[in-house]
């Protein structure tokens, strides 16, 4: 039989409020401390990871003579982003002299704004303990271990979404929706597909019309803004899909939607799959519960239903943009629809309150699992060059110098690899590497020959030695090949094949595990 509560031994009001004060001073400190982490260590990934190909195609969009050079050469299909988003890069890059630091500067500051947003918006519908966890879900996904240090506009673009959320959640207010117009344009100035996360917005002012019978002007017109930079690029990007659709490579498939989940926390798909199934789940039965309170009663008005549907439409963003790629015919990447991330983020906020403290428990312990064995494994890795760049092309130069014949050009096979080689090459190397296309070919080897046809206008804007393969041979009856498929089975790692197919006479020269240095050398059999 249990003993009523004496009056003395009932938490006073006083205590109850000094109590929530230490967890919101414990909440505010822990954003500091997260903010302050992920600067330092994207700061370090900055400056010792070398660009890989994207990053290599915004820093040679970006090193045009002019802004209007940046601009013809979009209109060449140069890139796939909007013309703000390397206007934004240029500036940085002429206010921090080091290039790999300077263009990724912008997406490191981003997740700054992303870790801040996702608490404020957290921190109105949960208590601050809640809001810290919140915040720290990012920083266990691909967000924050690639794409928050990465010279590309996605961490941008989440950061521009992640604020629209803040100034939603205060709608109908005019200068709150204001910002989230100017938010909702600056992500699809930076990237055609911020497009894709107007829907979640959609979505739910479409429920708070249906169920308040109210018409929120402003919110409609916020959106309205959101897709403004489409229709002024529009020409860009149309001519953009009409160079590239022939034979793009990113296509949408049922199984490539399934690994997103997984790509988002950097696993295969079970896990990720799991993660983003029990928010859908959570979400979805809150809104069936919220469904039956009466409009207007405490509970409704404290956590709206139309916030949930947002949270909801957020975390299966994935499935909107799947639908549009089908559509559409256009591509499909995880980096596409980014913005997920928020959702599974912020679904905490709503579901972590309702559960047991076991249960909350167990949660927190897991993710501090993960960031900790995630963290742990980035800084054994770079503890040899915490303050050293390693360039990617010392230890290739070495392996081709043991193959010897240094008169010899060498072809690196795939281009998703010779480019971020021509950016750090120092002379002589830079006019010994060079690489081939062959559209018809790349679309028999690739099944696409997107990054053929990049690589073909890239020769026309920047120090790139790209050349089409029957006017090469023609030059060199024998040449070095670059391969570093291995047995990986890269697609875009088929010159080899081809060239055996053709009759060429290959010899290996030098092998370090999966890259191999061929003597390619053309026989009677040659076609």
């Amino acid at each position: 039989m249990h003993q009523p509560v004496s009056e003395h031994s009932r938490p006073s009001s006083f205590t109850v409020l000094l109590q929530d004060a230490k967890t919101e001073k414990f909440a505010l400190g822990g954003v500091v401390i997260l903010i302050a982490y992920a600067v330092l260590r994207n700061l370090v990934g900055a400056a010792t990871r070398p660009f890989w190909y994207d990053e290599v195609c915004t820093w040679i969009v970006v090193r045009q003579p002019s802004l209007s050079g940046i601009w013809d050469a979009l209109k060449n299909a140069a890139d796939s982003q909007p013309p703000a988003f390397y206007f934004v890069e240029r500036l940085s890059s002429i206010l921090i002299r080091n290039e790999d630091l300077a263009l990724r500067l912008p997406s490191i500051l981003a997740f700054c704004c992303i870790t801040i947003c996702v608490f404020v918006f957290a921190r109105r519908r949960a208590n601050g303990a809640y809001a810290l966890v919140c915040s720290a879900i990012p920083l266990a996904t691909i967000l924050f271990n690639w794409y928050a240090v990465e010279a590309r506009p996605y961490s941008l673009v989440v950061a521009c979404i992640a604020f629209a959320l803040v100034a939603y959640q205060r709608a109908p207010s005019p200068a709150w929706m204001f910002a989230m117009g100017l938010a909702l344009a600056a992500s699809a100035s930076f990237s055609y597909y911020a497009v894709l996360s107007l829907a979640p917005f959609g979505l739910a002012e479409l429920q708070f019309l249906i169920v308040r019978r109210q018409i929120r002007w402003g919110v409609w017109m916020a959106l309205v803004c959101g897709v403004i930079p489409l229709a002024l690029f529009w020409p860009l990007l149309a001519y953009f899909r009409h160079y590239y659709g022939g034979h793009y490579w990113a296509q949408a498939s049922l199984s490539g939607f399934i690994h997103i989940y997984g790509s988002f926390f950097m696993s295969t798909p079970p896990l990720g799959v799991a993660i983003a199934a029990a928010a859908l789940l959570g979400m979805a039965a809150l809104i069936v519960v919220r469904a039956a309170e009466p409009v207007g009663t405490a509970e409704e008005t404290s956590k709206p239903a139309h916030e949930y549907v947002l949270v909801l439409a957020l975390v299966g963003l994935p499935a909107i943009g799947f639908l549009a790629a089908k559509l559409t015919h256009t591509g499909m990447m995880d980096r596409y629809v980014l913005s997920s991330v928020l959702g599974i983020s912020l679904a905490a906020a709503y579901l972590l309150p309702i559960l047991d403290r076991r249960s909350v428990a167990l949660a927190i312990g897991a993710l501090i699992a993960m960031l900790s064995v995630q963290e742990a494994s980035f800084w054994v890795a770079h503890k040899s060059h915490l303050t050293r760049f390693e360039s990617p092309d010392d230890s290739l130069e070495s392996l081709i110098v043991s193959a010897g014949y240094p008169d010899l050009p060498v072809v690196v096979s795939d281009g998703l690899e010779y480019l971020p080689i021509a950016r750090y090459a120092a002379p002589p190397w830079s006019e010994r590497f060079v690489t081939l296309v062959d559209l018809s070919e790349a679309v028999a080897f690739a099944g696409a020959d997107t990054l053929e046809k990049e690589l073909i206008v890239f020769r026309s804007i920047a120090p790139v030695n790209v050349y089409d393969f029957s006017s090469f041979v023609e030059l060199h009856s024998s040449f070095l090949l670059y391969s570093s498929s291995g047995s990986r089975g890269d697609p875009h790692d088929w010159w080899a094949t081809r060239l055996l197919r053709d009759g060429y006479a290959l010899k290996a020269l030098a092998v370090d595990h999966d890259r191999v240095i061929y003597l390619v050398t053309r026989t009677s059999e040659t076609h």
